[in-house]
């Protein structure tokens, strides 16, 4: 930027830019009620929809629902609407709670019920994950292949999987086990 005349007193180094509302506090309680979750249910949120993470997996609702504890999902598919009907409709039928949400302006509090963040690499989301602490497991788009991006996250290591569906389900199984939601514990 000093190359193209701006000022160096003007410039700052900084980190991913995200919105303030990241760094809030929210009351965890208030939101469940308000998205019709059970608070002291561990809450696992599926993001990347729009962007064809969830399109190779057509049983997405179906692997979640073979997960054998009590848990409840929350599916953010963007701009996806065949997805979201698709998902829809699935939920209808599942036995945990499936949140099936569209496009959203209000990702912070979707990410302070969760307590494990499942997402395609991207740097925003890493960022915002990482500014509410929130766990990842990091899922490589499955239609439009991207470079695979180095990731760390606050809490648990970021786990990387390949094409398949079913290692999805171990994960989720490992995390939701070490969750501060476990069964037992009051939130």
């Amino acid at each position: 930027m000093a190359a193209l005349g701006v000022r160096e007193d003007r410039i700052d180094v900084t980190g991913i830019p995200i919105h303030p509302k990241f760094l809030k506090t929210y009351n965890r309680a208030a939101l469940m009620e308000k998205y019709g979750l059970q608070p002291g249910v561990p809450t696992l949120i599926f993001t990347g929809g729009g962007y064809g993470l969830m399109d190779g997996n057509h049983s997405l609702v179906h692997l979640v629902d073979q997960l054998p504890l009590s848990l409840q999902t929350v599916i953010v598919c963007g701009h996806n609407k065949p997805l979201f009907r698709r998902l829809s409709e699935q939920a209808k039928r599942a036995q945990h709670r499936f949140l099936i949400i569209g496009y959203t302006e209000h990702m912070e509090e979707l990410m302070a019920v969760a307590d494990v963040m499942v997402t395609k690499a991207g740097g925003l989301t890493t960022a915002e994950a990482l500014a509410v602490t929130l766990p990842m497991i990091v899922y490589p788009l499955l239609r439009r292949a991207r470079a695979r991006k180095p990731a760390i996250s606050a809490q648990e290591p970021i786990r990387p999987f390949g094409r398949q569906s079913q290692p999805i389900v171990g994960a989720h199984r490992a995390i939701v086990d070490r969750c501060p939601l476990a069964p037992g514990i009051d939130p």
